[in-house]
């Protein structure tokens, strides 16, 4: 094939700008939900290293096989500081489950506890207020206990003065 078949026969198959423009953005998508889909299942069991919270919602699924503990780090600004745990225990779960959550200094001193429980078709929810006199880091530890009979959701929202950085 001569030079100047093959350069009109390449010009043949160039896409029209809206397709590549097209192309780019569904890149883009995936790139920007999987880059989501990691960050909200890399939560941390670990104390010491807790995750930073990015939004003042939390959700995570508990499972029947395990019982899981997780840590969330955040400062509490001064001023009232409102949290909302609710837990659904789906239509499956005859025995109902039970979420905690503790809200403590970095040194594991405890501010105050939620607890909420929930059996099939009713879910659970528990509401706190805590005031603090300064900003203060917090931990929060959400507790997700085994024995259910399958599996189950509980969602924490936090209200109020509160900052979500990573400073400590």
């Amino acid at each position: 094939m001569s030079l100047m078949k093959l350069r009109q026969h390449q010009t043949n198959f160039k896409f029209s700008s809206s397709v590549g423009i097209f192309l780019s953005i569904m890149v883009a998508t995936t790139i920007l939900v999987t880059s989501q889909i990691t960050r909200a299942n890399a939560q941390s069991t670990n104390r010491d290293a807790p995750t930073t919270l990015s939004t003042n919602i939390i959700s995570v699924t508990g499972l029947k096989s395990e019982a899981k503990t997780y840590f969330y780090y955040f400062i509490a600004k001064s001023g009232e500081l409102k949290l909302t745990l609710d837990i659904d225990a789906g239509s499956t779960n005859g025995n109902g489950v039970v979420s905690t959550v503790s809200v403590q200094d970095q040194d594991g001193n405890e501010f105050s506890q939620l607890l909420a429980g929930a059996t099939p078709g009713i879910p659970g929810r528990q509401v706190k207020k805590i005031k603090f006199a300064q900003s203060t880091p917090v931990i929060l530890m959400l507790t997700l206990p085994q024995g259910a009979t399958a599996n189950y959701t509980s969602k924490i929202k936090i209200e109020g003065d509160y900052q979500l950085i990573n400073i400590r």
